[in-house]
């Protein structure tokens, strides 16, 4: 932000930048917080102090996905089978999507996991940066995660609007399938992680 200046007789108007970077939500409206002191070169006396009333609002990305648990397909027969889920957005401006593979850290061989049940379905959460994964990931299309095919990958939500996310499954063989996955949603609330799920 340029602080001060020096303005002479006849001299083009001079721009003033002001930056606006709050790292969490934030609402300023018309207040006095910046003054103007006007000096008078010659005698280096201030002979006037004009206060600049600031507006300023910023939000972070706000969604919902439905259904907000695991995509549970439950059991079915051999072949294609089709389910689908739902991010909305609940905000003022459009926002980027990305969904990833994701391998649970710590997690026992797929052979020695216990059998889960429906009360114990849950979203986990780990922190990371909003957009991080987005910028990072290789952007595609169709995401092959085991037998599930989840598309699309990646994309933008406009302002009210949402976008359905289909999950097609191709069984061929008689066991339980169970996969995890992330979703980054871009400009979050940075104390907000990244949705994660499981697909089953």
């Amino acid at each position: 932000m340029l602080q001060q200046g020096c303005l002479l007789p006849n001299d083009r108007p001079m721009q003033v930048n002001i930056v606006f970077n709050p790292p969490e939500e934030f609402h300023l409206a018309n207040l006095p917080i910046i003054k103007c002191h006007v000096i008078e070169a010659v005698i280096g006396e201030t002979i006037a102090a004009i206060p600049i009333k600031v507006s300023a609002r910023s939000v972070f990305s706000q969604y919902v996905i439905t259904p907000s648990k695991d995509v549970d397909f439950g059991p079915v027969p051999y072949g294609n089978h089709k389910r689908s889920f739902e991010i909305e957005n609940h905000r003022e401006f459009d926002f980027k999507f990305a969904i990833s593979k994701l391998v649970k850290p710590g997690s026992p061989p797929k052979s020695e996991r216990p059998k889960r049940t429906k009360d114990s379905r849950q979203i986990f959460a780990q922190s990371r940066r909003p957009g991080q994964l987005i910028r990072e990931q290789t952007q595609v299309m169709k995401l092959a995660h085991g037998p599930f095919i989840i598309s699309p990958g990646y994309g933008n939500v406009p302002v009210g609007e949402s976008i359905v996310i289909n999950v097609d499954c191709n069984v061929e063989a008689s066991k339980k399938f169970e996969e995890f996955i992330a979703i980054e949603i871009a400009d979050r609330e940075v104390r907000k992680s990244r949705q994660e799920s499981t697909i089953n």
